[in-house]
């Protein structure tokens, strides 16, 4: 099962999407304050959560343990291509909660003008999972391909 190049995809996937869980999203730097956009919310510099988001972390979980339950399912090539399917959907949908929170972020800091924003490489972890996981579900599509056209020979 590991040394199908797709279960390795999947395990890519399944670390990027975790490092979401480690890393910040963002942050808005200003003179004496600043903010940290994380997956469970936005908080200020002293810890305190500000802002909870719940949704994009329900996502996060539910994108990163998929792939790793999909490489365990490879007797069953078709469930497996539907889950990677599934999979995208997630990774799609968590990309753009994870712009809509940045953007949000951005636009209701009434009081506070920040100086800069920092993007942080997590935010795009949704988008090079999604690849990895398109990848992954070609491979899947190929060995499927493969045994059904061993079973017309016989």
């Amino acid at each position: 099962m590991i040394q199908r190049v797709q279960s390795v995809y999947l395990l890519l996937a399944f670390v990027i999407v975790g490092t979401m869980f480690i890393f910040p999203l963002g942050a808005f730097l200003g003179g004496i304050e600043h903010f940290r956009l994380t997956l469970f919310g936005l908080s200020n510099g002293a810890g305190v959560v500000v802002e909870h988001t719940v949704f994009m972390a329900i996502l996060a979980t539910a994108s990163a343990l998929l792939p790793v339950v999909t490489i365990f399912l490879y007797k069953k090539r078709l469930l497996q291509i539907r889950l990677c399917r599934v999979g995208m959907i997630l990774l799609a949908v968590l990309q753009l909660a994870v712009c809509f929170y940045l953007w949000r972020t951005a636009r209701s800091m009434a009081g506070f003008t920040p100086n800069a924003f920092v993007l942080s490489v997590a935010a795009a972890a949704p988008a090079i999972a999604f690849i990895l996981v398109w990848f992954a579900m070609r491979g899947v599509a190929r060995d499927e391909a493969k045994v059904r056209s061993i079973d017309r020979i016989r």
